[in-house]
């Protein structure tokens, strides 16, 4: 059962898949209607789940599960999963990889994997205020409030230096 973002409660729980890749407009386009569809029949042992989904920053694909209206369970997680990898092989873009630090830089949002970011700090594109997206957070008030934050607020911050 589809319920917009705004409506749904802070400890909702949230999964967050980030894109290796700018997605283009249209691919972003085909994404949320798909993921607004996957939302609106998304149910778990047979009872739906009040949800909502869709992309983010055009690279983030978000799901959302309001577990106070009915829980989620693995098969239901499992189904969302699958979601996911069938539209990372349709459009060949892999939402899995761990590893990849997403941060704000003059140039537009920018993808780095954890072994290119004491470089990337050394040539002064990383510094502890830069704004960095985090996907480890697990509920939707987390997501509102700090899922982007300054790198020295994140997971990457113990392997770097920060020097600023």
């Amino acid at each position: 059962m589809f319920a917009p973002l705004d409506q749904l409660p802070d400890d909702s729980r949230i999964w967050i898949y980030q894109a290796d890749r700018a997605l283009s407009f249209a691919e972003c386009g085909a994404l949320d209607e798909a993921l607004s569809a996957f939302a609106q029949r998304w149910a778990a042992h047979g009872a739906p789940v009040r949800a909502w989904a869709g992309v983010k920053d055009q690279h983030f694909l978000v799901f959302a599960a309001d577990e106070n209206y009915s829980g989620v369970s693995g098969c239901s997680i499992d189904s969302s999963v699958q979601m996911v990898r069938e539209w990372g092989t349709r459009l060949g873009v892999d939402f899995f990889g761990r590893l990849t630090l997403a941060c704000e830089t003059p140039q537009g949002l920018k993808l780095l994997h954890r072994d290119a970011l004491e470089a990337a700090e050394k040539s002064g594109l990383l510094g502890p205020e830069t704004t960095v997206y985090d996907h480890t957070v697990q509920t939707l008030g987390q997501w509102r409030n700090t899922w982007k934050r300054p790198l020295r607020q994140s997971w990457a911050a113990g392997s770097l230096s920060l020097h600023g």
